[in-house]
């Protein structure tokens, strides 16, 4: 399929760079060999092309294994008026039985302060808690740094602010409950994220 771009009849600044754009090719399978060709359409020698290079964005095709990020983001408030995020673990099946599943939460709130543009009114100070199915509480954390901060490292995606929190935890099969509440009862917007750290279901 061909598909032309528009020309820049307004640009005659020398050095210029351009970005082409086109939607002619939405849905459409992006292996195969592709072609770009460039036409100077203007009268007399009026400059040099010097490089081009074609970027393809898309999906795949294949159907992911397994969940890889769930996110909730929520005004939190004091009380139980608290941003609640659930999520079920279904486990690898082997062998041996029901395989765990090892996950990262995180609570985020200053990190929305900081995107472009900021989110007024994002929580200060996240706190962390993780329970099962039964309510009991399995893990907390106020600020990531201060407990398991080689862990969260390691997963390569910590908090991006020293106030936020996050847990790093290997869970059996079942249904569990993370909680985000601001730290001494301050209020604001928050995200309550969980992350598979393993690729399987």
């Amino acid at each position: 399929m061909k598909a032309k771009v528009n020309r820049r009849t307004m640009d005659n600044t020398a050095n210029l760079v351009w970005t082409f754009g086109d939607t002619q090719h939405w849905g459409e399978q992006s292996n195969g060999t592709w072609t770009l060709q460039v036409a100077d359409r203007a009268d007399g020698n009026t400059g040099t092309f010097d490089s081009a290079t074609v970027t393809i964005y898309g999906t795949s095709t294949t159907p992911p294994t397994g969940l890889g990020n769930i996110s909730t983001w929520v005004s939190v408030q004091t009380g139980d008026e608290v941003a609640i995020g659930g999520f079920i673990i279904a486990g690898k099946q082997t062998n041996a039985g029901t395989q765990p599943k090892k996950v990262i939460i995180e609570g985020k709130g200053p990190s929305l302060g900081k995107v472009d543009p900021p989110v007024a009114g994002a929580l200060a100070d996240p706190s962390l808690e993780l329970h099962n199915s039964d309510g009991s509480i399995l893990a907390t954390n106020d600020d990531w740094r201060d407990t398991q901060e080689a862990d969260i490292i390691a997963t390569t995606i910590p908090p991006t602010d020293g106030l936020e929190s996050a847990i790093v935890a290997t869970l059996p099969p079942g249904p569990y409950t993370a909680i985000v509440f601001g730290f001494d009862g301050s209020t604001g917007d928050a995200v309550v994220e969980a992350y598979a750290l393993a690729p399987a279901p």
